[in-house]
C-alpha cells in the first residue's frame, strides 16, 4: 500500500517523467534568449566598441554567456531541438575561435611594437661616426634626430666636432620623440589587451566545460542503489 501511494505521489510530482516532460516552459525559451544575448554582444562589439571593450563590461558578459550557453545546449538537447542545440555549440566554438584569433593578433602586435620600441643607437649608424666626414656627419645628424643627443663626429681627416642641430633637426627629433611615446603606449596597451583576452578565453572555455559537466552529472541522477527521497517502502 505504501509503495502504491509513493508511486502515485511521484507521478503527480513528475518524478518519473522523462526530462523533456519535466522541463518547464520558461526554461525552453532559454536557448532563444541566449541567441538574443549573443547577438546583442556582437552588435555591441561592432557598433559600440568603446563601451563593450571595457573590462568591466567584457568580463560580466563573457561569464554570463559562458554559464547560460551550456544550459541552453542542455535544454535544446533534452527538448529534441537539434538545430538549436547545434547553434548553441556553434556559438561556443565561434566565441572561442574569435578569442583565440584576437589573442594571436594581440601577441603579434605586441611583439612588433616591443621590437620597435626601446631601441638605442643602432650599431650600423654608430659605425659611420668613424668613417669619412660626410658619413660621420650624417650619422651624427641621424642620432640627434632620433635620440636628441649631440655626439662628436669626424669633421676632417684629423679633426672632430660636436654636432650642432638646426631647427629642422630639432623639429624631427620632437616628431620622432612623440612617435616613440605613442609606440610605448601602444605596446603597453597591446600587452594588457593580450592578458585580458587570454583571461576571457580561459573563463569562457573553463566555465562552459564545468557547467556542462555538472549538467551531465545531474542528468545521470544519483548512483544506483541510493534511491530518491520518498521512494523508501
Amino acid at each position: 500500500m505504501t509503495a502504491e501511494l509513493n508511486h502515485v505521489a511521484r507521478d503527480r510530482a513528475g518524478g518519473d517523467a522523462p526530462p523533456k516532460a519535466r522541463m518547464e516552459a520558461p526554461l525552453k525559451k532559454l536557448p532563444l534568449l541566449t541567441m538574443l544575448l549573443w547577438s546583442l554582444m556582437i552588435a555591441g562589439y561592432v557598433f559600440l566598441p568603446r563601451i563593450f571593450l571595457q573590462e568591466y563590461v567584457q568580463y560580466p558578459l563573457v561569464v554570463l554567456l559562458s554559464v547560460i550557453l551550456p544550459v541552453s545546449l542542455w535544454v535544446a538537447v533534452l527538448d529534441g531541438r537539434r538545430i538549436l542545440a547545434a547553434a548553441m555549440a556553434a556559438v561556443f566554438l565561434l566565441n572561442a575561435g574569435l578569442l583565440l584569433f584576437v589573442l594571436e593578433n594581440n601577441y603579434s602586435a605586441s611583439g612588433i611594437l616591443e621590437h620597435e620600441t626601446g631601441k638605442g643607437i643602432l650599431p650600423q649608424v654608430a659605425g659611420f661616426l668613424a668613417e669619412n666626414p660626410a658619413k660621420s656627419q650624417y650619422a651624427a645628424r641621424q642620432i640627434y634626430q632620433r635620440h636628441g643627443v649631440a655626439v662628436p663626429f669626424r669633421s676632417g681627416a684629423e679633426s672632430f666636432g660636436v654636432f650642432a642641430p638646426g631647427d629642422e633637426d630639432k623639429k624631427l627629433f620632437r616628431e620622432n620623440f612623440n612617435k616613440a611615446v605613442d609606440m610605448d603606449v601602444a605596446a603597453m596597451n597591446a600587452s594588457k589587451q593580450m592578458l585580458t583576452t587570454f583571461l576571457l578565453f580561459a573563463l569562457h572555455v573553463g566555465i562552459f566545460i564545468l557547467v556542462l559537466l555538472f549538467l551531465l552529472i545531474y542528468e545521470q541522477g544519483p548512483p544506483a542503489g541510493s534511491g530518491r527521497p520518498g521512494q523508501a517502502g
